[in-house]
């Protein structure tokens, strides 16, 4: 039977009456949709529409819409489209979730189309759906989720970065990149996503400052940390600079922001200006590094002993275990990792920098022959090498080679200059996401100065020259080794320019 005559036969089927005539004049979209499936089953297809339409009413003239950019953009990914809807149907979604959920999916595939495989749509089935589903979450939430597109490009909002580590092969290159969106969030969680969002409501469009500076907030604007860390100094100072700065860069109207007068009022809920700006100034710009809350057990259990007790033992176990989840997905070639686990990365590095940073010259010499630093350097392989998915032999040989063979100060530089390599191809790398995505120079710019500031990538590069000693065995020592060093750097050097 002809599919547009099974499309007319089974309207009957749909409950509501003005849904069934709406169905009825589409039926030449979803026709056409159909031409564009190969090997369809003319009545399964028939079937999903219907269900769909039922369960999406009254906002039944979505499901339309939806499937019209689909055949016109997208017409290889119609398939999947209805197979998830029909999911989140069966999931028992609302009419508004379920249009809020079509929507996310047509926009990645506007925003990253390369990454939106036949395991992404698996992860939305079996993660996204039932998650928004169950309410408080970036995917069940209607508003302002993802980067405003309507002015720079390539940034990150919530939505942004939770739907794309879902679409992300597992691998070194995807996980910097990850990284680096989560770091440009808003906020760290959907708690803290929902708190900026009801404080930009507050001082903006129900509060003194205007809508301007709230859709700036709502909009995850690129100067948005900048502006309310401006404006808080602003106060403090009555110094214009940073706000003129940031009024610079902004096509958002903030006016409102040099009257010092606004900053004394008190909002509608009874908070003062300035107390939900410190909220937000906090949420914004510092609790992006809470404890994780992963769903793996054993790595739960690990990080939870970390963060009471910033330890080696307790370092180098969280460590490990981080370390085999994620070389077990590379192996897998799993596609997907939980947001909770890229924000794990973060806080994990951050630990990291900050037990290196504390060294002293006691604990760093020697480092190299201890595990923890063979833990240290692969996590940091992981986040910071973009070759490292396809050439781990390289690595083993690099540490066999240069760290755990040669004395603590070679072995210190063959580190840094490893990462001196790395930064070279994490600027490639970001030099292709940039053309990729059509990313902005300033967001560019600064993912490439992250790539090496107040991280564990730049506490490796700065374990030389020593740190201070602790004892005074230890100054002695130090001394004695930094006059070895400069001897052995000295020889080296006059060795490379006769062989050259």
């Amino acid at each position: 039977m002809d599919i547009k005559q099974i499309l007319s036969d089974n309207a009957s089927k749909i409950v509501y009456q003005d849904a069934q005539n709406a169905f009825i004049s589409k039926i030449p979209v979803f026709v056409n949709c159909y031409n564009l499936i190969p090997n369809c089953d003319p009545y399964e297809y028939t079937s999903k529409l219907i269900n769909i339409t039922n369960n999406i009413y009254p906002r039944v003239n979505a499901l339309h819409l939806l499937m019209f950019l689909l055949s016109k953009k997208y017409p290889n990914h119609i398939n999947n489209f209805l197979h998830a809807m029909n999911v989140a149907c069966n999931y028992k979604c609302d009419a508004n979730l379920l249009e809020r959920l079509g929507n996310d999916i047509i926009t990645c595939l506007k925003r990253f189309p390369n990454l939106i495989s036949d395991d992404f749509y698996k992860n939305l089935e079996e993660i996204i759906i039932p998650e928004a589903k169950c309410g408080n979450s970036v995917f069940s939430y209607r508003g302002t989720r993802w980067f405003d597109d309507h002015k720079q490009k390539g940034g990150t909002g919530l939505a942004d970065f939770s739907y794309k580590c879902y679409a992300m092969p597992i691998s070194s290159s995807g996980l910097h990149e990850l990284t680096q969106m989560y770091k440009e969030l808003p906020a760290g969680n959907f708690e803290s996503f929902e708190q900026i969002r009801k404080d930009a409501i507050l001082l903006g469009h129900h509060g003194v400052f205007g809508a301007g500076v709230g859709d700036m907030i709502h909009n995850s604007d690129f100067n948005v940390k900048a502006l309310i860390s401006g404006m808080l100094t602003y106060y403090k100072t009555s110094n214009k600079s940073r706000l003129l700065a940031v009024q610079s860069k902004t096509d958002f109207d903030i006016n409102s922001v040099f009257n010092l007068e606004n900053y004394n009022q008190v909002c509608e809920n009874g908070e003062t200006v300035r107390s939900v700006l410190q909220r937000l100034n906090n949420n914004l710009n510092e609790a992006k590094l809470y404890l994780p809350n992963t769903q793996n057990k054993e790595l739960q259990t690990k990080i939870e002993l970390l963060n009471k007790n910033l330890k080696t033992k307790n370092l180098e176990d969280a460590l490990h275990t981080l370390n085999e989840y994620i070389l077990q997905g590379v192996k897998q070639h799993k596609i997907g990792i939980s947001p909770n686990i890229v924000q794990c990365c973060v806080w994990m590095d951050a630990k990291v920098t900050e037990w290196l940073n504390k060294l002293d010259f006691e604990g760093e010499f020697g480092l190299n022959f201890n595990s923890i630093f063979k833990e240290i350097l692969l996590f940091n392989e992981l986040l910071n090498n973009p070759d490292f998915t396809v050439n781990q032999k390289e690595f083993e040989k690099f540490y066999n080679d240069n760290v755990i063979s040669n004395p603590t100060e070679i072995a210190f530089r063959s580190v840094a200059q490893r990462q001196n390599e790395h930064t070279i191809k994490l600027n490639q790398l970001h030099n292709k996401l940039k053309e990729l995505y059509s990313i902005d120079d300033d967001i560019v710019f600064n993912r490439k100065q992250r790539i090496w500031s107040g991280n564990m990538f730049g506490a490796l590069q700065r374990l030389l020259p020593y740190k201070t000693a602790s004892t005074i065995l230890g100054q002695r020592y130090r001394k004695e080794r930094e006059e070895l060093d400069a001897n052995m750097y000295s020889i080296i050097a006059r060795w490379n320019s006769l062989i050259k």
